[in-house]
């Protein structure tokens, strides 16, 4: 076969091969950043979004127009467009990220194609590969946000500059300035902070001393420089925005591990704690790939290191500390830079011998998995699984537990956003708190507010958000725990009731914890109790003396077998008048509560009672035991609960394991996958002689997240005996 078609075979392999390299690449982005991508409900920020964007088109532009504190209409205006004929579930919002962050992924593979001066191969491969690999980008690319946009709009600038302006020593063409500007033109009203990427361009070109595409490029950018001056003096909300910021603008040097904390949490997502040790290992790829940028092609080098620096900078000039998510743009250049320095081999080897060649490749290769390693290792797989809110399903258990006469307090700011979203309907009436912000709360507003609403309302729901943002001092949370008997508390939600009536029954206890705290009466819920109704409690401590620490009481409810059916963990007056501020001699009210969980039997149950230091965990013994029996009380039998939770949509069934008494067989029936069984030998069940035996091979819960009050469906794989069962 002539020379000329061999080469021209081997060069259609490579560039097969190479285009199933991509395939595969595109395939992983795709699998990964899908991957369960409802898995979470809506945060505020992503149903902020649905709120502008369900909007009219001209609605939209008006409302940006008075919004204080809002991002520019591009996005909106393009997700309006999509959730016409998609929808406005949590997928397809989210879709339309991933979606940009999938072209972003192929605009990457041509920027590295420019910036290596390689043809296209494994080595413009590589950025795409890391850049699928960094938990920051996966997290923000499946986000119902304008962030994978941003990243799409500076991956498209940064493909025109480095074809058409940094190479030219002429005038750019006029293609060339219309195309720059108009992507310039659509960054800038995506996302403010693009303008801290489009502002090193200049100043890469004066470097480079291109003096002419510099002219070009400030004479052609009047053009987006007026359209946003125009968009400011048109918008009140976004002049009263600049007005209250630019008085604070700070020249303030941050410190270094600002700094690193900032990068961590663009590389690793702000969910994932930042892994210093891993970060330095980045780092000092990205350095060594900045390193040889600046050795091998210096125009580009200049203009990656101006990249990497310029812009968090500058956003530490801004008023407000930087937040990651408006910073990733930086995340492709640094992938880039990494791919410079997996190149470095084979640069350095171009003129070497051919054995020289294949270390060079080694080199590569190893250099390319070892940042795919540290990225795919600094949890990807926890990034992608996260759940970012669960604020749909707590309104559904709200929901399902309400009562007339109950109430809801949203503690925390814009959460009306959200619950417009949610609202599954039927709701309890609403108050906000603060009713305004920022700024922050304020108690002589907030007190009179929560002093009618607990005579008012039999029952207060408490749903807290961004509380230390709007209420540093927790004052509400404190109040509601001196006022009132918080009898359910998660994360989420808490639900408060007023405290117990005067004729309530009641006891001394006379009771001494660690010679330093007495509890002299405890009063309780009236009888009847029944399932799923609150148990309220209230405690009277004296302090003998005053304590070193604050401290946290156990309270366990445990039936006649000793079985545990309810437990919290409290510390008393918590934000208001904690232990460590007791004043000896003193007695302290202290209003507890338990929820008597759905299903509990009827029959006695006992209260337990064990109090601890708050920060050394050492227990305050009564006297010889750690642990006392407060009181008991009788869970009385109802057969129609009055208040049941409303289950809609749910089947309320319990599923029990069925066991076949067929005729014994000589082999046991073994499952042929048994081996690949979830939890497999999970336990064996035998009878009290030994004599016969059941194996329970493995188990699986119906899920990974299940709600207050429905059934959870398990499936549990039995193992067939060699000998007849007795009944079961």
């Amino acid at each position: 076969m002539p020379l000329h078609m061999e080469t021209t075979a081997h060069n259609q392999r490579r560039k097969s091969l190479v285009l199933l390299a991509w395939c595969l690449l595109f395939l992983l982005a795709w699998s990964l950043w899908l991957w369960q991508l409802d898995f979470s409900d809506l945060t505020f920020d992503e149903t902020a979004t649905y709120s502008v964007a369900h909007r009219p088109f001209l609605e939209i532009l008006s409302y940006l127009r008075e919004a204080v504190r809002e991002h520019p209409p591009v996005y909106y205006l393009l997700l309006h467009a999509w959730t016409l004929a998609a929808g406005t579930g949590e997928f397809s919002m989210r879709f339309f990220s991933v979606g940009a962050g999938m072209v972003g992924l192929a605009l990457t593979g041509r920027l590295a194609h420019l910036a290596l001066n390689r043809p296209a191969g494994a080595l413009t491969l590589l950025p795409a590969l890391l850049l699928v690999t960094v938990p920051g980008l996966a997290y923000y690319v499946r986000s119902a946000r304008m962030y994978s946009l941003g990243v799409v709009w500076t991956l498209l600038s940064a493909i025109l500059f480095l074809r058409d302006w940094l190479p030219a020593k002429e005038w750019p063409r006029r293609v060339a300035i219309a195309g720059l500007v108009t992507v310039h033109f659509l960054a800038l009203f995506t996302h403010y902070y693009l303008l801290l990427f489009i502002l090193v361009q200049p100043l890469a070109l004066l470097i480079a001393r291109r003096w002419r595409p510099f002219l070009a490029w400030c004479g052609g950018h009047i053009i987006p420089a007026l359209a946003g001056l125009a968009w400011l003096w048109l918008s009140p909300g976004l002049r009263m925005t600049a007005g209250s910021l630019i008085p604070h603008f700070a020249l303030d040097a941050p410190g270094s591990l600002q700094v690193l904390r900032l990068l961590g949490n663009i590389l690793f997502s702000p969910v994932q704690g930042v892994s210093f040790s891993l970060l330095y290992q980045l780092l000092a790829l990205i350095g060594g790939g900045l390193l040889f940028a600046l050795y091998h092609r210096r125009e580009v080098g200049v203009w990656l290191t101006l990249t990497l620096v310029l812009p968090p900078a500058l956003a530490y000039v801004l008023p407000h500390p930087p937040q990651p998510r408006f910073l990733i743009f930086l995340i492709p250049p640094a992938t880039l830079t990494m791919g410079f320095l997996c190149m470095a081999p084979l640069r350095l080897a171009k003129h070497h011998r051919d054995d020289d060649r294949w270390l060079a490749r080694c080199a590569s290769f190893g250099l390319a998995l070892l940042g795919v390693g540290l990225l795919a290792t600094s949890g990807l797989y926890d990034v992608i699984s996260y759940e970012r809110s669960n604020y749909g399903r707590v309104l559904e258990t709200i929901q399902a537990h309400a009562r007339p006469g109950d109430a809801m307090l949203f503690y925390g700011p814009w959460q009306r956003v959200q619950f417009k979203y949610y609202d599954p309907g039927d709701m309890p009436p609403r108050t906000s708190l603060p009713r305004r912000a920022p700024p922050h709360l304020d108690p002589d507003e907030a007190e009179p507010v929560l002093e009618s609403l607990m005579p008012k309302y039999d029952r207060l729901w408490v749903l807290p958000a961004a509380v230390d943002d709007v209420d540093p001092a927790h004052f509400v949370e404190g109040w509601l725990r001196a006022h009132a008997h918080r009898v359910w508390s998660t994360p989420y939600f808490s639900l408060y009731l007023p405290p117990l009536p005067s004729d309530a029954p009641s006891r001394p206890a006379q009771v001494t914890f660690g010679d330093a705290l007495l509890l002299e009466n405890v009063a309780w819920e009236p009888e009847p109790l029944l399932e799923g109704e609150p148990f309220r409690l209230t405690l009277r401590w004296k302090p003998l003396r005053r304590l070193e620490e604050d401290v946290r009481l156990t309270l366990k409810l445990t039936d006649e077998a000793g079985y545990v059916w309810a437990c919290d963990y409290p510390l008393p007056g918590m934000w208001a008048h904690p232990p460590s501020q007791w004043e000896p001699g003193k007695v302290i009210t202290d209003y507890e509560g338990l929820m008597i969980p759905w299903g509990a039997p009827p029959g006695e149950y006992t209260l337990h009672l064990r109090v601890a230091g708050e920060s050394s965990g050492a227990t305050l013994a009564a006297g010889e035991v750690e642990e006392v029996s407060l009181l008991t009380v009788t869970v009385g039998d109802v057969a129609e609960p009055a208040h049941p939770p409303i289950l809609d949509g749910f089947d309320n069934h319990i599923y029990l394991p069925f066991v076949s008494r067929a005729p014994a067989r000589k082999d046991p029936n073994r499952a042929p996958v048994l081996y690949g069984l979830p939890n497999p030998d999970a336990a064996t069940f035998c009878s009290p002689d030994g004599a016969a035996c059941l194996n329970l091979t493995g188990y699986e819960p119906g899920g990974l997240r299940f709600q207050q009050g429905y059934p959870v469906p398990l499936t549990l794989h039995w193992l067939s005996p060699q000998q007849r069962l007795p009944e079961l």
